[in-house]
């Protein structure tokens, strides 16, 4: 399965294959899923008959041609490695028995056997958090003209800067790539292409596309003792909004160690940090940092949208108000809190709801109480929509601009993704996660819902070339500031520059 099928706009009216998300103008409310085969829709989308693979689902083939041969050579791949699922994108030492390791080993002999490669990567000790250890071996291969490297997998908002430095290859015009096939993320791919050109590509060839989406899980036991309201009825009805979570969380709250104080050993609705996941409550909230105008052109949109202000307000209150949240960390620091001390919390049954990535569940396999999944909050109801963003240090791939094996790499990129598509996504996605991780079958549908959900926006995108313009809602909502309205007005003044900025470079690049 591809996270979205492809879009004939940016953002403005999206169709998803699997029936979940209606078009523009015949609903104004998701759906829960229903008993479809997407693989059924997808082959019908591309005209073509497919095969079966090993879990039983339609195989969508690439238009590479049949012959293609590489005679050997080395296809040469830089990416970050944290000793686990970093590495795990791009390489596994043998069938381990464990599903996704044996499908990541499987895809790698399948495409050295079929363009007569050798796949070598090179790591960059890095984390999922980390793009500058990759960028600095760029900027120093590039710096000295060596031909090392064909591609490299990196923190996608930590390299795409790079593009301005001139350190990638438009893939605009390579041969093979083929972006409309549904192996692809269509909508980053339309966000990130700029006056016809584009440095980045994304989708089913890297896992933490997929890890790396935002949701929120519940505790179903804290749930069902305190709501007689189905969660999941919420949700369809389009009524899980950043309100309908405020007043919930407000409920929960139980001062379990008796001594009169909202504290650490007490029960809450929420647990956060100051700064981690309010990205994901800004998507959730559908607040565009950018638009496009008529001429195609990006322009910033925030800070004349009064929803932008409506979220500021709401979400902080979430945070501070009430006792709804249980927040670690002191808001006046710019600190993180290991995410694994929230989710512990939440492990222990003291949580009622934590937002999260998907990579999170592999971390509550042993939890006693039942949990489920759900989405991040709408802003309000009249939001027609939820919106699911994906965190920031996902992989994007890109070509070096000293690669003279540009073609080579992007034959490689094109049969690895569709390779991926139809046979890694599907043992991580369905077999992995669903079978390991969710613990029902309403939270298997409810994964798909989520995943139907996903949207990208070029402000989002390209924030680490913009002065993070994206990021100075971590801040907006940690201070709760009484100058909102200024902070934002003269955090755009400086975005306003590097933006102009953006476009300049970008209509020069090659």
């Amino acid at each position: 399965m591809s996270y979205i099928k492809r879009m004939g706009a940016l953002v403005l009216c999206a169709s998803i294959s699997a029936g979940i998300l209606m078009s523009c103008g015949e609903s104004d409310k998701q759906q829960p899923p229903a008993d479809y085969t997407e693989e059924a829709q997808v082959t019908a989308d591309i005209g073509e008959e497919v095969e079966t693979n090993p879990y039983g689902k339609p195989v969508i083939k690439d238009l590479l041609p049949d012959d293609l041969d590489f005679g050997g050579l080395e296809i040469r791949i830089l990416h970050r490695d944290d000793g686990g699922d970093l590495n795990l994108e791009i390489y596994a030492e043998d069938e381990t028995g464990d599903i996704v390791d044996t499908a990541v080993y499987r895809r790698n002999q399948k495409l050295e056997e079929r363009l007569n490669i050798k796949i070598r990567d090179y790591k960059v000790a890095s984390t999922i958090h980390e793009g500058a250890p990759v960028n600095e071996v760029i900027r120093k291969t590039v710096a000295s003209g060596s031909d090392e490297y064909d591609l490299a997998a990196n923190h996608m908002s930590q390299g795409m800067p790079l593009a301005l430095e001139g350190m990638y290859r438009n893939l605009m015009g390579l041969p093979y790539l083929d972006f409309d096939k549904p192996w692809w993320v269509a909508d980053f791919m339309e966000n990130i292409t700029v006056y016809g050109k584009c440095y980045a590509m994304a989708g089913d060839i890297g896992l933490t596309m997929i890890q790396s989406e935002y949701l929120m899980f519940y505790n179903k036991t804290l749930h069902e003792a305190l709501f007689s309201e189905n969660i999941y009825d919420i949700v369809y009805g389009g009524s899980w909004t950043l309100d309908k979570l405020s007043s919930m969380a407000e409920v929960v709250y139980s001062d379990l160690n008796g001594d009169g104080t909202a504290d650490y050993g007490d029960q809450y609705g929420y647990c956060t940090t100051p700064i981690r996941f309010v990205d994901a409550l800004l998507s959730g909230a559908n607040i565009h940092i950018t638009d496009m105008d008529e001429n195609g052109e990006p322009y910033f949109s925030v800070e004349q949208n009064p929803k932008t202000y409506e979220f500021v307000e709401k979400v902080h209150s979430l945070f501070y108000d009430n006792n709804r949240s249980l927040v670690y960390g002191d808001p006046k620091v710019d600190d993180q809190v290991e995410d694994a001390e929230v989710l512990n919390t939440f492990k222990n049954g003291r949580i009622y709801i934590v937002p999260n990535t998907i990579m999170g569940a592999a971390g509550l396999r042993d939890m006693e109480d039942d949990f489920g999944v759900i989405p991040v909050v709408k802003l309000n109801e009249e939001q027609p929509e939820y919106v699911t963003a994906l965190h920031n240090g996902f992989s994007a791939w890109f070509i070096p601009i000293t690669s003279s094996r540009a073609d080579e790499a992007a034959a490689f990129s094109e049969a690895m993704c569709s390779e991926s598509y139809n046979n890694v996504t599907e043992a991580y996605y369905e077999i992995a996660l669903k079978e390991k991780y969710s613990r029902d079958e309403e939270t298997q549908k409810m994964l798909d819902f989520i995943r139907s959900s996903i949207r990208f926006n070029f402000g989002w995108v390209n924030t680490g070339s913009l002065d993070n313009v994206y990021q100075q809602f971590r801040d907006l909502v940690r201070l709760n500031s009484d100058k909102v309205a200024s902070s934002i007005t003269k955090k755009m003044t400086a975005c306003q520059k590097k933006l102009d900025k953006f476009l300049e470079i970008y209509s020069e690049l090659d």
